[in-house]
């Protein structure tokens, strides 16, 4: 009877460890759905305020990006790649309408949040990239080129175009 209880105990543990495993994985997959909304609600947002896409005031887009920004800054510690992603959108639409400086800012935060929280490789290098992007916008080619170093292991592993490319641009 002892042998019999310990395998129906251990079986019990099994399946309820089976159990919250399908459990955590249907609420992972919950939260990446609802960040993939939020982020397509996002980007339907910034896109409408844009005067470039959809003929809205300058005015209109810059308050849009504005709150958005302080929204996503004001959740500290909640989701950091949508913090990331939404901060390095913000900082592309800022550099599309001439605001580098501002786009810069916002694509080094993201690029620091990423590097932080040690977000996935692939991320880090796409926002590496965006970096040095901004800067050589401005005209910055020695701080590019200190991006390109600081990640330069990630970029050759996940970037879409080699760092050694980038580099030889810049």
């Amino acid at each position: 009877w002892g042998i019999a209880a310990s395998v129906l105990l251990a079986g019990a543990l099994l399946l309820g460890y089976i159990a919250s495993l399908r459990d955590r994985k249907a609420l992972l997959e919950a939260q990446r759905q609802r960040t993939e909304r939020i982020l397509d609600v996002a980007v339907e947002v910034l896109n409408e305020s844009d005067p470039y896409v959809a003929g809205a005031s300058r005015n209109l887009a810059e308050a849009s990006m504005r709150r958005i920004g302080e929204r996503v800054r004001a959740d500290s510690n909640d989701d950091p790649e949508f913090r990331s992603r939404i901060l390095s959108l913000l900082g592309s639409i800022h550099a599309r309408r001439g605001q580098n400086t501002i786009g810069l800012d916002m694509a080094r935060e993201a690029l620091a949040i990423a590097t932080r929280s040690g977000l996935e490789d692939a991320l880090v290098a796409e926002l590496a990239l965006a970096n040095v992007r901004a800067l050589q916008t401005l005209s910055r080619y020695d701080e590019a080129l200190a991006v390109l170093e600081t990640h330069a292991d990630v970029l050759r592993r996940h970037a879409y175009v080699p760092s050694e490319t980038v580099h030889a641009r810049i």
